[in-house]
């Protein structure tokens, strides 16, 4: 499985990972062929990417998400409206960003087989555990 942009998906791909929306419903389950008119309508509702099946990828390894999938929605449409916020009003509502930090960190921190995993990696490649600190403290920059 991999990640698509929408811009690159096309009619008959296999949807690997079901897709909800930001109130947690169901719109694409997993094993789904796709077709022009769900492309058109995932972009419509702001969906950017998603997980398709493919031949290259074949028994590859399938990662459990960090985050819950309406979680990381919510987190990129609060994004998305803060920039639009402080484009139109020209300050952060700080009250609204921290509540999604803090449901970002309770579930990172709930996730036990995450601090594993990473443990894993730190055990295992030392250059992958770098890249990991590098890319947190960009992604601290950029919040």
């Amino acid at each position: 499985m991999r990640r698509v942009s929408i811009n690159f998906l096309k009619p008959g791909m296999i949807v690997a990972r079901s897709v909800y929306d930001s109130g947690g419903r169901l719109l694409l389950a997993a094993g789904i062929a796709l077709t022009e008119s769900f492309i058109k309508r995932l972009s419509e509702m702001g969906i950017g990417s998603l997980y398709v099946e493919d031949e290259v990828f074949v028994g590859d390894v399938h990662a459990d998400d960090i985050v819950s999938q309406r979680t990381r929605i919510k987190s990129v449409k609060l994004l998305k409206e803060t920039y639009q916020h402080v484009k139109n009003q020209g300050y952060i509502d700080t009250r609204t960003v921290q509540k999604a930090i803090d449901d970002l960190l309770d579930e990172i921190l709930g996730s036990y087989g995450t601090l594993i995993n990473y443990y894993e990696i730190r055990t295992y490649d030392d250059y992958t555990f770098n890249h990991s600190v590098d890319v947190c403290i960009l992604s601290l920059l950029t919040g």
